[in-house]
């Protein structure tokens, strides 16, 4: 990831505006990942657009921090939430945030819950940005919709869309493999097909 944003940054030097804030909040997500605290508040303080949506690119950093350290998304949430209801939402966010929300809220008992924060690819996207992040991420979505709905007790819906992240992932990444044997065995058990 590190690398990738060096040459993010070389090859588009002159970035700035909104642009550049997106660079800057990926630089503070790999700063979560790796638990690096420092790394978060740089990229934080490095955002100096004043739009709405980039605003919500620093208010987002610490938010995924304070789940990544707490296990708790409650700060991811009232920030979508607010996002939702007040605009300013900055599309790039939308993966990171809902999936934690949902693993969160599955995790609290609250399986059902966890569709209303995983349905965003079913909306009709407009603009490249948008469009890139829903197809990218649309697998895992699925993927963890199926768990949600699982854990609800909803058969149905969990069937399907475990199908559908198994139809989309046909030519797995290694590191996506595992989901795909998880998924496998759930399916069939959901099912009653054992079959291989």
């Amino acid at each position: 990831a590190d690398s990738v944003l060096a040459r993010t940054r070389a090859k588009l030097s002159n970035l700035g505006g909104f642009d550049a804030a997106e660079v800057d909040w990926l630089d503070g997500l790999v700063g979560v990942a790796a638990a690096d605290s420092q790394r978060v508040a740089r990229a934080a303080g490095a955002i100096h657009d004043t739009s709405a949506a980039a605003r919500f690119l620093v208010r987002s950093l610490p938010a995924l921090w304070r789940e990544r350290r707490l296990g708790k998304a409650d700060s991811l949430q009232a920030l979508d939430d607010g996002g939702i209801a007040g605009g300013g939402y900055a599309s790039l966010t939308l993966p990171v945030h809902r999936l934690a929300i949902a693993r969160d809220l599955v995790r609290r008992g609250q399986a059902a819950r966890a569709e209303y924060y995983l349905q965003w690819p079913d909306a009709v996207l407009t603009g490249a940005r948008s469009s890139a992040v829903s197809v990218l991420f649309g697998p895992l979505v699925s993927y963890e919709r199926a768990l949600a709905a699982e854990a609800a007790g909803n058969r149905s819906r969990a069937i399907v869309n475990f199908q559908r992240f198994l139809e989309m992932t046909d030519a797995p990444d290694p590191a996506v493999r595992p989901l795909v044997e998880n998924a496998k065995a759930r399916l069939a058990r959901l099912t009653g097909d054992t079959r291989k």
